[in-house]
């Protein structure tokens, strides 16, 4: 009973996430252009070097959003969404104290926020991960028993 409860959550939060990192790497990749010149702008990266940090980032995304589908390897999923949103939350807490003002393009053009907003976003993220995460060890350990 508690291993499918905690199995069914896993799944759940998985594929929840799965989603997210899936649309944020599609919409990224749609507009690579407006990434390419946000981490211009607000990292201060040059334009050789920004065009390789957007397809990592889309990459990476797109990466995570593959393995947290991936039953035999979620657990590798979810710690990369929590390396991912670890970032993005640094990002938006560091645009938020500078007072960086214009919107986030987190999702690309499909949904722009404020940095407090991306804060937000990427700390539940962060959150779903840990609790996802948990929820596989329990179900390993009922296995395991």
């Amino acid at each position: 009973m508690v291993r499918t409860a905690a199995n069914r959550k896993s799944i759940v939060i998985a594929v929840v996430l799965a989603i997210l990192f899936g649309i944020a790497a599609v919409a990224k990749a749609r507009a690579l252009e407006q990434l390419q010149l946000t981490l211009q702008r607000d990292l201060y990266l040059s334009g050789a070097l920004a065009a390789p940090v957007s397809i990592s980032l889309i990459a990476a995304e797109a990466t995570v959003a593959l393995l947290l589908l991936i039953r035999a390897k979620r657990s590798i999923g979810f710690l990369g969404s929590m390396v991912l949103s670890c970032l993005f939350m640094s990002f938006s807490f560091w645009r938020w104290r500078s007072g960086v003002t214009t919107p986030c393009t987190c999702f690309g053009l499909l949904l722009t926020m404020t940095p407090p907003e991306s804060l937000a976003l990427s700390a539940s993220v962060f959150a779903g991960s840990i609790v996802g995460l948990r929820s596989l060890d329990l179900v390993a350990s009922v296995r395991s028993n």
